[in-house]
């Protein structure tokens, strides 16, 4: 097969783009990153095979359009055009043969042989990554793996063969249960039974009946003998599970022996005289507790009454107090004023010290400021900066506009002298209007009044060309003048030239007219190669004469307006110095006023006034502090004079500070206060405990006469004897009560005979009882097993009998066993598929390895050590570990590992090559080879693209790079090739 031509209407970035291959075997697409080279070999993957909607809508293209497009193909010499397009006939390819006839998606399918994406992916469209799946493989993978890339291009075959494997074993296992042939054996293998077993007892249905009366009999003495059995299974159940309680109620006689037949002892007199002995214990110790603290709080009253003051005493004191809170927040306050007027003073002195003034406080107190001065002083400032920012930034602009005019004066010269000379552009011109006639002679095949007619038209439009010309140069010969006058006399040169080409401009006009006229008169001639060569010489050179007159009246025009700029702003810097000069006037207004601003410059005004203000505010706030510390002082005086009097009156004690006697005022109030309290609680608690005494004393009796009783029934006179007593009685108490459960558990469970066998001394071990019920056990389980055959028989017999007595039974039975046998067949039909194919598979890998593997490597290692100049020998499979491995020529080995990457690829391409003339007498696809020598040199590269090269003759190639056109041209010198550029936005073939 191969691609003759490619219709692209909208795919990714290409939209409405051809590309024409013709004959070509040899195809090479070289472009940059994101050029579409990998979205052109998608277009054609996708016209061949389809995408699905999801993958599809990655190519929709960018700027809108429809997706699809045509392939121009030919194979087996037919031309064929293959249609596809995203929304139309539901993706489906439509066909095209030579004679315009559309034919539907199965011809395409035909003439491919089947061959799918996924196919054509593994054999034909072959990158570096292909390379690096396997690469990424386990070491001891990579020998099976790459025997599947010899068969089909990919590493599929490894993965097909495990999935037949796994469809095999879901199917069907010899020894299986659950895969899906083993289930319909075993259903088809009952079925066929219970149908035989339906047939019979339709011929038999009176031996059935027979047969069944006789396992009804055999049933029911079975049944029998099984009630027999689990009866006594039960009771050895039974004596099994009490046998710890017969052991327990042995032990519990023997324990009873050894004691008295009685013991005398009051009723839960252990308990009741512990609940009494818990009772009284506690009272007596209260009682101990209570006398001991009556008699200490009495002594301590007594002592505490001396030491008392009065209750009016007291609440002076306490008043003082309270107002000492006040006398301290009074002093700390006088502290705050002293420390605020110190630092008030200082910071007054220290702010006036910075200023640098020659001035008192008197002095700033008696200036004239307003709340307006500071407005004023901070306009002016912000005035004058904003004032000479812009005079400053104008003359910058001023300077930028002068050097943007001398450059363009220096364009505009560079340009006037890369012009060409009047006589050389009328020679240019004449020259190239005689080319481009004889070039249109040479295309016209009409008659002499045609060519006649075509001159004539062509003088016409020669007329106004020259006229426009001709008011251009007048133009620009006004404007040269212009500008002489007033800039350069150099302009003075470039009108008189301009003026002389104005002048001869008409006069060659009519002499080329007459020379055209004698040239119509010959015969039409036609252009040489050296004559198109130079006819695209002379529209070159006249185009780039217009661009530059073009670029000349840009550049004046640019310099005219850039004039213009200049002279508006120098009018601005005018405006600017008058408003500066009014600036100064106002400032000496304020000098004048205010007389401290003689020596400070503007900026510091607005900060000046702010320095001012505060020191006015400071004095203010001063005054206000002197005033408030006398008001504390007085009022402090007065307090500490109270104080000392009653201090003197009633402590009396030596003092060196008012604060120590402040200090001792207030402990004795806080002592006399916690002394009354206290009496007060010791009196209340008194009182309490006297009161508890009593009642204690009256509790404690009756407990006391309850222990006496104890002691009196139980024929004891102290507790150690008593205790003693009451553990025999309620160890003895304990025995006769377990005694009575265990022998009620007993008589409960077991049988009479049974109970009285064991009263009587009977004594079977745990072992015995647990073989007899073993025993006893497995008759029960022959018996059950036996019951469950005969009533199995017997369900069958009646099954049997009511399937003849309901005729649609037996039709039904063999309409599912038949329907099962069909389905079988057709499980086994697959199943031997799958068989074949991976019989296939194994076998196909076995003659490949066998027959074509050695061949192949054989070529593949010619190839090899051709691209690596004899480096590397052979190619072959290690016999113990099975991986490709290769022999260098000096005799050393080297596993895959061990290569360079490019190596390692030049290895895979080599085995690559093999295959592909092993492959070539099935298939003749195109390849599609995409960047596939990225890690090789440029000798080793040359060396492949000779091989595929070679291959061209039996398959159509696209090689794919995405390097630059040196180096493809280079690379496939001295080649049949046909090499597609691509760029961003469009190709060149």
């Amino acid at each position: 097969m191969k691609i003759r031509k490619i219709e692209i209407y909208g795919f990714g970035k290409w939209q409405q783009q051809v590309f024409d291959f013709a004959d070509a075997s040899f195809i090479i697409v070289a472009g940059e990153n994101e050029s579409g080279k990998t979205t052109l070999r998608q277009f054609i993957l996708y016209i061949l095979f389809g995408l699905s909607p999801k993958k599809r809508n990655v190519y929709l293209p960018k700027k809108g359009g429809t997706l699809g497009g045509k392939l121009h193909v030919e194979i087996d010499g037919d031309l064929i055009v293959i249609e596809r397009v995203h929304d139309r006939n539901k993706s489906q390819a439509i066909c095209y043969d030579h004679n315009g006839i559309p034919y539907d998606e199965s011809m395409l399918k035909e003439k491919l042989t089947n061959m799918d994406r996924g196919m054509y992916n593994k054999i034909f469209n072959f990158d570096s990554l292909d390379l690096q799946q396997i690469q990424h493989l386990k070491a001891d993978e990579l020998g099976e793996v790459l025997l599947s890339f010899g068969l089909t291009g990919s590493d599929r075959i490894y993965w097909t063969e495990k999935e037949l494997d796994q469809m095999l074993q879901t199917r069907f296992k010899p020894q299986g249960k659950k895969p899906k042939i083993n289930l319909l054996l075993t259903k088809i293998e009952a079925d066929a039974k219970r149908l035989t077993t339906l047939e019979n007892e339709q011929r038999q249905y009176e031996e059935k009946r027979q047969e069944k009366q006789v396992k009804e009999l055999d049933l029911a003495k079975r049944k029998k003998e099984l009630e027999q059995l689990t009866e006594q299974k039960f009771m050895l159940t039974q004596e099994l599970q009490l046998y710890p309680t017969i052991e327990k109620w042995k032990v519990i006689m023997l324990k009873l022996a050894a004691l008295p037949p009685k013991v005398k002892f009051p009723a839960d007199g252990i308990e009741r005289y512990e609940e009494v002995r818990k009772e009284i214990y506690p009272i007596k110790s209260q009682l101990h507790a209570l006398e001991h603290s009556i008699q200490y709080n009495e002594q301590k009253i007594a002592d505490w009454k001396q030491e008392q003051w009065e209750l009016d005493t007291v609440r002076t004191f306490e008043q003082l107090m309270n107002d000492s809170e006040s006398y301290y927040a009074d002093q700390n306050k006088r502290e705050m004023l002293e420390e605020s007027k110190n630092e008030l003073a200082k910071e007054m002195e220290y702010e006036l010290q910075g200023l640098h003034l020659d001035c008192t406080t008197e002095d700033i107190l008696k200036l004239p400021l307003s709340f307006a001065t500071e407005e004023i002083w901070q306009s002016l400032k912000e005035e004058q900066k904003e004032r000479t920012e812009e005079y400053e930034s104008v003359k910058i602009q001023v300077k930028k506009y002068t050097q943007k005019v001398e450059q363009l004066t220096t364009s505009m010269a560079n340009v006037t002298s890369q012009r060409l000379n009047r006589n050389t552009f009328a020679h240019y011109q004449t020259e190239m209007d005689q080319l481009q006639d004889i070039q249109r002679q040479s295309q016209t095949k009409q008659a002499d009044q045609e060519q006649q007619e075509i001159w004539k038209n062509k003088r016409s439009k020669q007329k106004r060309r020259m006229f426009f010309l001709t008011l251009f140069m007048t133009f620009l010969t006004t404007s040269s003048l212009l500008f002489g006058y007033f800039m350069d006399e150099y302009w003075y040169f470039v009108s008189v030239t301009g003026f002389l080409i104005a002048l001869a401009l008409p006069i060659h006009f009519r002499q080329s007219s007459k020379t055209v006229e004698l040239f119509f008169k010959k015969n039409a001639k036609q252009l040489s190669d050296s004559q198109m060569t130079r006819l695209h010489e002379l529209e070159e050179i006249l185009d780039k004469e217009y661009q530059r007159m073009e670029q000349l009246n840009k550049i004046r025009k640019e310099k005219e307006q850039m004039q213009q700029e200049q002279v508006k702003l120098t009018d601005r810097i005018s405006f600017i110095e008058q408003q500066m000069v009014s600036l100064d006037r106002r400032i000496r207004e304020q000098q004048q006023q205010f007389m401290i601003l003689q020596d400070i410059p503007l900026t510091h005004w607005p900060k000046l006034y702010q320095k001012l203000e505060k020191i006015r505010k400071d004095i203010a706030r001063l005054d206000q502090l002197n005033q408030e510390m006398d008001q504390l002082n007085n009022k402090i005086v007065h307090y500490e004079t109270i104080v000392t009097e009653q201090y003197e009156q009633y402590i009396d004690k030596p003092y060196q500070t008012f604060t120590n006697v402040l200090g001792e005022v207030r402990q004795q109030i806080i002592f006399q206060q916690n002394l009354r309290e206290q009496m007060e609680q010791l009196s209340s608690t008194l009182d309490k405990e006297r009161q508890k005494k009593e009642r204690l004393q009256a509790t404690v009796k009756p407990y006391q006469q309850t222990i006496e009783q104890l002691w009196e029934t139980a024929g004891v006179t102290d507790e150690e004897s008593f205790f003693a007593k009451g553990n025999l009685y309620q160890e003895w108490s304990r025995l006769k009560d377990e005694k009575s459960i265990y022998q009620q558990q007993l008589e409960k469970n077991l049988s009479d005979s049974m109970f009285m066998n064991i009263l009587e001394g009977e004594n079977r071990s745990k072992e015995l009882l647990e073989q007899q019920l073993e025993e006893i056990s497995e008759n029960i389980n022959v018996v059950n097993k036996e019951i469950e055959k005969e009533q199995q028989k017997i369900a069958n017999l009646h099954a049997g009998m009511e399937q003849l007595e309901q005729s649609t039974t037996l039709n039904d039975a063999k309409h599912e066993y038949y329907r099962l046998k069909n389905k079988l067949q057709e499980e086994a039909k697959s199943w031997a598929i799958q068989q074949l194919a991976i019989a296939k598979l194994k076998q196909t890998k076995v003659n490949f390895q066998g027959r074509y593997l050695p061949r192949i490597l054989e070529k593949a290692s010619s190839y090899f050590s051709r691209i690596t100049a004899q480096r590397y020998q052979q190619i072959f499979f290690s016999e113990q570990e099975k991986i490709l491995q290769t022999i260098a020529s000096d005799g050393s080995y080297y596993s895959i590992a061990e290569l360079s990457q490019g190596t390692k690829d030049q290895l895979y391409i080599s085995i690559r090559i093999a295959l592909s003339e092993m492959l070539v007498k099935q298939t003749k696809f195109p390849f599609f080879i995409d960047d596939g020598f990225v890690h090789f040199d440029r000798k080793r590269a040359e060396v492949v693209i000779d091989m595929f090269y070679q291959l061209a003759n039996q398959h159509q190639q696209m090689f794919y790079f995405c390097t630059d056109e040196k180096q493809v041209e280079y690379l496939f010198k001295d080649k049949n090739i046909q090499l597609i550029k691509l760029s961003e936005d469009r190709f060149t073939s």
